[in-house]
């Protein structure tokens, strides 16, 4: 089976102080857009390998290190199904270490694609406690579209809101996930908790003041370990004239545009000074299936 996995941006994060086992609560919305890596997934009968893991368009990741090999074995593991294996090829397009949740989309595809084959509910409970143990994300981009996050990012609520958003993403410096949490964790000040003002705007529309509510506690952090992400993110809003918003823990950037014209003038302006830039909108689902001559 082959599906679409998609990215996502955070509209706002907020992080907790770490839990006892490893991770941080954290309190976020999360949006689905429409830059996706192509996951080709095929269930076999046993062999001596639970999973076998193929990545292009990345060439450092190793197989037992991809949020899609822990998919793979959280499934069979969870819905006894241990008479099965699993091949994946994975065509990457999301880029990697940019907050865009690139791994862990390539994990909700492969959660996305055996639910569909074993025939299981993706929204059910027990689906995304398997999607959570594969990461904090995959629980979120399994579930997809706009979605409140909550926990260590196990429990997921689907807002009832138009996706149709117009952004404009921007690839910087990678930036590692740990030292930014770590840096967090050594020298943050906390922001208080309140997405309210952003699910406000969702509900209106008002892309306005959702940029203006958002606020990601992962910046200063990532800047503080990364500065030369702090001079690409004002090299940047001197190109646009508007600051752009951390996703995650960096280094992807985005701006939430009034519309696709709006999102072109960007796009042509951070190309035009030789930065990555991706025109997207926002979607419905973190993953749907597509026809197979996509891959031509």
């Amino acid at each position: 089976m082959l599906v679409k996995a998609f990215a996502k941006v955070n509209l706002g994060l907020f992080v907790g102080n770490a839990r006892t086992d490893g991770y941080h609560d954290v309190h976020s919305v999360v949006l689905s857009v429409d830059l996706f890596d192509l996951v080709d997934v095929e269930v076999k009968d046993a062999n001596e390998k639970t999973a076998e893991i193929t990545v292009e368009g990345c060439d450092f990741v190793r197989q037992e290190k991809n949020t899609a090999y822990a998919a793979v074995r959280n499934f069979l593991t969870e819905f006894n199904h241990s008479d099965k294996s699993v091949s994946v090829k994975i065509t990457k397009n999301i880029p990697v270490a940019a907050g865009f949740g690139g791994s862990s989309a390539d994990a909700a595809g492969v959660l996305f694609a055996l639910a569909k084959y074993f025939g299981i509910d993706i929204n059910s409970e027990r689906m995304l406690a398997v999607a959570a143990k594969c990461g904090s994300d995959v629980a979120a981009m399994t579930s997809g579209g706009c979605v409140e996050v909550l926990g260590r990012g196990e429990k997921v609520k689907k807002l009832s809101v138009d996706t149709d958003f117009n952004l404009v993403l921007a690839v910087g410096e990678s930036c590692s996930t740990a030292k930014v949490f770590a840096a967090f964790d050594s020298v943050a000040q906390k922001t208080r908790d309140d997405v309210s003002s952003v699910k406000e705007g969702l509900k209106n529309g008002d892309i306005k003041r959702i940029a203006a509510a958002i606020k990601n506690d992962l910046t200063l952090p990532c800047l503080a370990v990364y500065p030369r992400q702090e001079k690409f993110i004002c090299d940047c809003e001197k190109i646009v004239g508007i600051a752009p918003i951390l996703s995650g823990s960096g280094g992807g950037v985005f701006w939430l545009t009034e519309n696709v014209l709006e999102s072109e003038r960007i796009f042509n302006l951070l190309t035009a000074k030789g930065v990555k830039a991706y025109v997207c909108k926002g979607v419905a689902n973190g993953v749907e299936t597509v026809e197979t001559d996509i891959k031509n």
